[in-house]
């Protein structure tokens, strides 16, 4: 158990880590965001997100915290929804994507 939550704790200080770098970018100007952000960076943000507040879950149960009207569990609703919208939409983009990757 010990050894679980030494792996979700690096592997959450990696992410922090990775979104603190990302973050920096955008205020240095090195992303080009002036013109809004396209469909691929905000789904994969939202992802991000999702998978954050999924960790951040997961580590609070293992201290045995209770989750009833947690704010994580929220913010797990909302990025679930943006993701479900954003699902038919990506298959009606799916010709168009496939041909920039």
């Amino acid at each position: 158990m010990d050894a679980r939550l030494a792996a979700i704790t690096t592997h959450a200080d990696q992410v922090r880590g990775l979104v603190e770098g990302l973050r920096q970018r955008v205020e240095d100007g090195q992303l080009d965001t002036h013109s809004g952000l396209s469909f691929l960076e905000v789904k994969h943000h939202t992802m991000l997100a999702y998978l954050a507040g999924l960790a951040h879950v997961a580590l609070t149960k293992l201290h045995g915290q209770r989750l009833a009207g947690h704010a994580a569990v929220r913010a797990l609703v909302e990025d679930r929804a943006v993701l479900e919208k954003m699902r038919p939409l990506e298959q009606r983009l799916k010709y168009q994507i496939d041909k920039l990757l």
